[in-house]
């Protein structure tokens, strides 16, 4: 007996607005990411874009500009080298270790860069109940973006509670003490170059989802072109 994914589904993204897809792990999310970027085919039903049925497109270039998995893993890279499309992007390796949490850690931390110890915890872990033994802690998915899924843990009486939330996203999360009233800063590096230094100004206990992307963008940002700090990030 076939068993569906997807059955009767209907829904029509607007052009300018922003999307979150959010769900348990294996509900579909990558299937549905998969299927309306055109790197899958659907079974049945039509996937349309300006009115045209996008299962009967050629696709001439894939351009990265998703966030989380899909987006940022390395699978629309690698999708696209195997079927010969042009892909603007970071690669896939690059990508499968920089959006996996714990991978960076690992890679940071064992090239001398100082970085706040993590844990790997996975849903077996829970499963099992396996402790968790830093508080106040933070869990955050292991390959997820935009501050989706993170949970602050300030005791023992919240694991089970707080865990269940976390585990609706990923299978596998990572475990890091929280420090309260941390001053963060925003900087992208390319290979060849890097953003301006951020400050982020205003933010709820983390920097959330609603702050990223709901609250206004100049009050969360101060640019910090002739900060001392700007100068010992480039140096």
């Amino acid at each position: 007996k076939d068993v569906y994914v997807f059955k009767d589904l209907s829904y029509s993204f607007e052009e300018g607005k922003m999307y979150a897809i959010k769900g348990k792990s294996g509900s579909g999310k990558t299937t549905l990411l998969s299927l309306i970027t055109g790197l899958e085919k659907c079974t049945e039903g039509q996937i349309l874009y300006n009115d045209k049925n996008l299962k009967k497109m050629n696709l001439d270039i894939i351009i990265g500009a998703m966030h989380g998995e899909n987006g940022e893993d390395g699978y629309a890279y690698n999708y696209a080298r195997i079927n010969n499309i042009k892909y603007f992007g970071t690669k896939g390796f690059g990508s499968s270790i920089s959006l996996d949490k714990y991978r960076t850690y690992m890679y940071l931390s064992n090239n001398g860069i100082r970085m706040i110890e993590s844990k790997l915890y996975s849903y077996d872990d829970y499963l099992m109940g396996k402790d968790i033994d830093i508080f106040p802690c933070i869990v955050k998915p292991v390959n997820g973006g935009s501050s989706i899924g993170i949970e602050i843990i300030k005791n023992k009486d919240e694991v089970i509670d707080k865990l269940s939330k976390v585990f609706n996203y990923t299978d596998q999360v990572i475990v890091q003490k929280y420090y309260e009233n941390v001053v963060e800063y925003n900087l992208a590096l390319t290979e060849f170059d890097y953003s301006n230094l951020e400050k982020i100004n205003n933010k709820d206990n983390i920097f959330s989802f609603e702050n990223k992307y709901k609250d206004s963008f100049k009050l969360m940002h101060q640019e910090l072109n002739n900060d001392e700090l700007y100068y010992r990030f480039k140096e």
